[in-house]
């Protein structure tokens, strides 16, 4: 198994996943970390507040094709890690917890065995480890985790537990601990508060959705990347999924339904057709599905480019899909997307 592809694929994954909350694993205690003296090279992130510091006799970068998303490869062991970085600034727990979901597409038992607090540098990180079968083989990921006023960077490393010695993780540890950080940190989620903007939902730089706030409310959510809409006067519902990194365009339709036939085995793609929305190439995909065992109609834009993912999700009964037919349609024909 090519530890590499395997760590870049279970990553990918985070752009599109439904957040979902990680079972706590321990209470958090704070320690002192800091980078040790043979991290020579300082190598740039995509977002210039967060560098990592490599030892290049242990570890050579690969080349990446993800935006937003750095490997490595360890020269003497079968050992990947991966620095993510994003603009968008989830805080530290949410992408612990988007993490654990990536593998857990690949293996439902994956699970968070420990976690704490940690001063890395200076600055706060949330360090987990997880324990996962990744392509069949039972692997440890150790990351850390952090959001900020710049955005979010998460560090992972992967060792399969055959090569689970003290030297393999000291090396994944030291390359962790060359996180270095410089942006101000997130105020504590208590006092963190989502202010929806109505009529307009501004996803990123380059993408938005303009919408009709008196038919459609948005509401509250902590959910990286997501955004949830109820319609003003029923039983129908948007939601909108975005992130820096995703799949091929083209093979978004058939991972839309395998998606949903994890979820019901009987559920059926219907209408399927590429459209250009505002410029930007989207498929227009129409399933027929149920939502926790109630019959729905769920249809979509769903983009993947340039601009990162995004999906934009409708729902209802499925006899109720002709009455709000028209308002989904126009919540969808509202997304603007910049390339």
């Amino acid at each position: 198994m090519d530890i590499r592809i395997a760590l870049a694929t279970a990553t990918v994954l985070t752009a599109f996943l439904p957040y979902s909350s990680a079972v706590t694993a321990s209470s958090l205690q704070s320690r002192l970390y800091a980078k040790g003296p043979t991290s020579k090279t300082r190598i740039k992130t995509s977002v210039p507040d967060f560098v990592i510091l490599v030892d290049e006799k242990k570890w050579k970068q690969e080349k990446s094709e993800t935006p937003g998303m750095l490997t490595f490869v360890h020269l003497n062991s079968d050992l990947g890690t991966a620095v993510l970085t994003d603009r968008a600034g989830f805080r530290a727990e949410i992408m612990r917890d988007i993490t654990l979901e990536a593998f857990r597409s690949d293996d439902p038992n994956a699970k968070i065995i420990s976690e704490e607090e940690r001063i890395v540098n200076g600055r706060q990180v949330l360090a987990f480890e997880i324990s996962a079968k990744v392509e069949g083989v039972p692997s440890k990921i150790f990351g850390y985790s952090h959001g900020g006023s710049s955005g979010h960077v998460e560090v992972l490393g992967m060792i399969p537990d055959t090569l689970l010695t003290k030297d393999n993780i000291a090396d994944v540890t030291e390359f962790l601990n060359g996180l270095e950080m410089s942006d101000r940190e997130f105020p504590s989620s208590a006092s963190r508060e989502i202010i929806p903007q109505p009529g307009n939902l501004l996803i990123n730089s380059k993408v938005s959705i303009k919408y009709d706030p008196t038919k459609w409310k948005q509401e509250k959510t902590d959910q990286a990347g997501s955004s949830f809409f109820t319609h003003t006067s029923g039983d129908a519902y948007v939601r909108v999924l975005s992130g820096r990194l995703g799949p091929p365009f083209d093979a978004l339709p058939d991972m839309i339904l395998a998606n949903a036939q994890n979820q019901d085995p009987n559920a059926k793609l219907i209408f399927k057709e590429k459209r250009k929305v505002n410029g930007a190439d989207v498929w227009f995909l129409k399933l027929d599905r149920e939502v926790n065992k109630i019959p729905m109609i769920v249809s979509g834009y769903y983009y993947a480019g340039q601009s990162g993912t995004v999906l934009v999700i409708t729902m209802t009964g499925k006899n109720l899909y002709s009455e709000f037919e028209k308002d989904f349609m126009d919540f969808l024909n509202g997304l603007s997307i910049s390339e």
